[in-house]
């Protein structure tokens, strides 16, 4: 570690040099001494030292994380017995809308499993344990500093333990009902983000060879990546001992906190590229439909579409001959329907991307997952092919400036990140095999939450939102919208919009997106 000496700074572009030391790896911090620093051995040069000496009393005011970190690379700061850091972006973003809802937190990245055969539950509990121990986000709070601003807590006093829940004999009749309202207690029942545990495991006991075993995450400390990384996690360790083995898993070669510090301490002038770009485009409304007698309704609502095993095949194909992704693809069958249904040129597309930036994260459980804004513009003449180089250039672009949820997590929030945005998901096969394991000696089902999670209606100030989900072949998806604007059937219609602009791209790739019929 190094003190820096007090002096003035003659450096023209301040934020320009501090992002000059943060991509040699220097970090940069303030404490009760003044602007310190620590960088790798070797990286600073004289030249880079005389102008850290110079800029001392100018960069002390730019600096975004002024906490003194301990020793190894987190900027975490140690307190008593927990480590508080600042939230990353996305956290930030979900804190501000939970804020407008009901302000407590919901378990809502949740998964169910029905087993069935013989359980050790000791090794179960086991299991998930370890899980706990891994990984920093499940043993973390949000609490709110003495300046009012969220910060995360982590502390080995939130213990990731296994609840145990035994049901009672029930007719079968009632069975699955009283089950269903066990599921959602366990998920709903938080209250707090600073006392409620944010990640809950629970095993219900239907009798000695039936469980179903329920893992459930706050978004703020987990995406669906994490929830499947989780997954596989747990039932690879209660494989493990199940066999006497030692629990080996890959390291975790970042935790999410850490990540979430070194995120908040980038440049801003390299982070507001998107906002900077983006700004002066006004948001894109669809056209409202809800007739007078329904106004007032508040909370969101989802339809459901689905593409069919032939039609996904087909896809795969035509993405094969023109050289590109059935993601790709689908984004721009999408992208024409959007400009067509909201009768405009051009668009911002918020497109949810996983967050795994690199190789580096791939082991990581957190809130990872962060939007991309791909900027689509579709002339009068442009066919499904045109428009699927427009969207491929704007894709790659768009991950090339990612933001990593900074122009989400502003106040008040860019007009543009409240377009209709896209989220694919991709098919889970790889969790399946583990979770199926044959040396667990156990059948393992998945259970359908989306009918028992039902999250608490609040304001929904977007447009629509699409998610494609792989599964068994097919794709599944649904349009989630905000109820004080748009009628069901209205959504029905645009949903299924969605493969009649997908099949049209399929079989007539060269028709001009303009001649589609609404």
């Amino acid at each position: 570690m190094h003190k820096i000496s007090d002096g003035r700074s003659s450096i023209g572009d301040l934020e320009g040099f501090i992002h000059h030391l943060r991509g040699k790896g220097v970090i940069l911090w303030m404490d009760e001494s003044g602007l310190r620093y620590r960088a790798p051995k070797g990286v600073l040069t004289g030249e880079d030292r005389q102008a850290l000496i110079r800029a001392n009393g100018d960069i002390a005011p730019l600096l975004q994380c002024h906490a003194k970190p301990p020793a190894g690379d987190s900027l975490l700061r140690q307190i008593t017995d927990a480590r508080r850091g600042p939230l990353s972006f996305t956290q930030l973003d979900h804190w501000y809308d939970r804020l407008r809802g009901d302000g407590r937190p919901v378990r809502d990245i949740a998964s169910a499993f029905h087993l069935s055969g013989l359980l050790r539950v000791d090794l179960l509990k086991e299991a998930v344990a370890a899980a706990g121990r891994r990984h920093d986000a499940l043993r973390t709070r949000i609490v709110v500093s003495d300046q009012k601003s969220p910060i995360q807590e982590v502390s080995d006093k939130y213990r990731a333990d296994l609840e145990v829940i035994r049901l009672g004999p029930l007719p079968d009749t009632q069975e699955r009902l009283a089950l269903e309202g066990q599921i959602r207690s366990a998920i709903l029942d938080a209250d707090d983000y600073a006392e409620s545990p944010l990640f809950k495991a629970v095993l219900f006991v239907i009798n000695a060879s039936e469980h179903v075993f329920v893992l459930a995450m706050d978004h703020i400390i987990s995406d669906l990546t994490s929830l499947h990384l989780l997954t596989e996690e747990v039932f690879t360790a209660y494989a493990q001992l199940l066999q006497r083995l030692p629990i080996d898993l890959p390291k975790v070669l970042i935790q999410f906190p850490d990540h979430a510090a070194r995120l908040r301490a980038r440049s801003p002038e390299m982070l507001s590229v998107v906002v900077r770009k983006f700004q002066s485009i006004p948001r894109v409304h669809f056209p409202d439909d809800l007739p007078p007698s329904l106004a007032g309704r508040v909370g969101s609502a989802f339809v459901r579409f689905a593409i069919s095993k032939n039609l996904v095949n087909a896809l795969y194909g035509w993405a094969r001959r023109h050289r590109t992704t059935v993601v790709l693809a689908a984004l721009t069958a999408y992208s024409a329907l959007l400009l067509r249904w909201c009768n405009v040129s051009e668009i911002v597309i918020p497109f949810m991307t996983d967050g795994r930036t690199s190789a580096e994260l791939e082991r990581t459980i957190g809130y990872l997952a962060f939007n991309v804004f791909v900027k689509v513009g579709l002339e009068k003449r442009n066919t499904f092919l045109d428009l699927l180089e427009v969207v491929t250039e704007a894709y790659c672009r768009a991950h090339d400036e990612a933001d990593f949820a900074y122009a989400t997590a502003r106040v008040p929030e860019s007009e543009f990140t409240r377009n209709a945005a896209v989220n694919w998901l991709p098919a889970e096969s790889a969790r399946d095999g583990i979770v199926n394991d044959a040396r667990m000696a156990l059948s393992c089902s998945s259970i359908d939450l989306s009918t028992i999670v039902l999250r608490p209606a609040a304001e929904y100030d977007r447009e629509p939102v699409a998610v494609f989900s792989e599964r068994g072949g097919a794709i599944e998806g649904l349009v989630r919208y905000p109820r004080n604007r748009f009628s069901e059937r209205g959504m029905e219609r645009f949903a299924t919009k969605i493969t009649e602009f997908l099949t049209a791209m399929l079989n007539t790739p060269t028709q001009h997106v303009m001649d589609m019929e609404l």
